[in-house]
């Protein structure tokens, strides 16, 4: 997965393949990519057969996602490209039964016209996403919105990444960098990672600061690490009780 990220400055990329080629060094891993404009638009068929009506569902669920998200495809998604609206049209269906039984279309009449019977009608995908919902949530019921999916468990951090709408700064989403042999960068943000937060916890504000003991395991982006404690990780309780453990004097 991939965050969404505004794409300034992808372009910098090919400033650094330039200074490598001039070091007379050759870079075997590179390739050469011609990005589509924004705004363009393709159109593409899904085809699928045997599906139930919450598999349909499921299908439409990953393809049709909410307003404010969108995919990503193609190259160079890490520095921001290929992010993706996609929006389905038209749902087809088809009846096998009725199609290898019937031979001819009808008319209002009910008499037989000169066009080939295929047995396709036009469905409603929202049914179809309903149905999934239900059949995840466990519920007998119906569920009038489907997309409260979004909200359970893990699908609520990937609902978080996939915002495009929202989405976190460049500089939260980032790699971390490594030196490079060709002096561009010595700094290695490895050796002194920070735990990372949840894609739910990325970007708030840091609403208690933590302790002076605790600075080590601070949040790269000011988010706060998950409850009880608010303020610490469960490897900063260890080292922390570590620390208590040494301090008690002997009895």
């Amino acid at each position: 997965l991939y965050w969404h990220r505004s794409g300034q400055g992808w372009q910098e990329e090919a400033k650094v393949l330039d200074y490598i080629e001039k070091q007379g060094k050759e870079e075997t891993q590179r390739q050469v990519i011609r990005p589509v404009k924004e705004g363009v638009w393709f159109r593409f068929r899904v085809r699928f057969t045997n599906l139930r009506d919450y598999e349909l569902g499921a299908l439409a669920t990953a393809l049709d996602l909410p307003k404010d998200c969108a995919h990503k495809l193609g190259m160079g998604k890490p520095l921001g490209l290929g992010s993706v609206h996609l929006h389905c049209e038209e749902l087809r269906l088809i009846n096998r039964a009725d199609r290898y039984t019937k031979l001819l279309e009808t008319d209002a009449s009910g008499q037989a016209t000169a066009s080939w019977f295929t047995g396709e009608s036009s469905g409603d995908i929202s049914g179809f996403k309903k149905a999934f919902a239900a059949w995840l949530l466990g519920k007998d019921k119906n569920v009038t919105d489907p997309e409260v999916i979004w909200q359970v468990g893990r699908l609520r951090d990937l609902h978080r990444i996939l915002r495009i709408e929202g989405k976190p700064a460049d500089s939260q989403t980032r790699y971390l960098r490594i030196p490079d042999p060709y002096g561009i960068n010595n700094q290695n943000e490895y050796s002194e990672r920070h735990i990372l937060p949840t894609p739910t916890q990325l970007g708030k504000a840091e609403a208690n600061p933590l302790p002076e003991e605790t600075k080590s395991l601070r949040y790269s982006t000011g988010a706060l690490p998950p409850d009880p404690d608010p303020r610490l990780s469960i490897l900063g309780k260890l080292l922390l009780k570590n620390e208590e453990d040494k301090e008690k004097p002997e009895k």
